[in-house]
């Protein structure tokens, strides 16, 4: 029995690199897992198919953490097919093909949707299935990765 058994866990930005680790070393501790994706549905599902060959439910969704609207669908669609949420991992991210000094600002903003808004929308639908249960972990990786050189 893991240290996560019987709890629900939503990664964002779960395909790749730091959020696909936690999802699949959450999922191997006992965990069922969320994650949420914006390029590559195949991605999604291998990783539903890795945790779900560890015995665990996992559910990918194809939602830009940006948008406040689909966040809150996202999270209420695990509440309601996992029972609860338990644990949020605000990893999604994105890096903009310029260094910061050629960055323009859409880009710059893009930036600041994805890593603070969308820490933001995420943290927001979850805390009230969190302070329902009375319980629940918030880990946000915070601040956003820019290229500075």
């Amino acid at each position: 029995m893991g240290k996560l058994e019987g709890k629900t866990a939503i990664v964002t930005g779960g395909t790749r690199g730091v959020g696909r680790a936690v999802a699949l070393a959450f999922a191997r501790e006992g965990a069922d897992v969320a994650i949420n994706y914006t390029r590559s549905e195949d991605a999604a599902l291998g990783i539903v198919d890795e945790i779900a060959k560890m015995g665990r439910k996992g559910l990918s969704f194809k939602v830009d953490v940006a948008d406040n609207g689909q966040v809150k669908e996202m999270v209420d669609k695990v509440a309601e097919e996992l029972g609860h949420v338990d644990i949020l991992v605000n990893n999604a991210g994105i890096s903009q093909p310029a260094m910061l000094y050629k960055m323009s600002e859409e880009q710059w903003d893009r930036v600041i949707d994805v890593h603070l808004k969308g820490s933001f929308n995420a943290i927001q639908a979850v805390s009230k299935y969190m302070m329902e249960q009375k319980s629940g972990k918030i880990i946000t990786d915070l601040p956003p990765k820019i290229p500075y050189n």
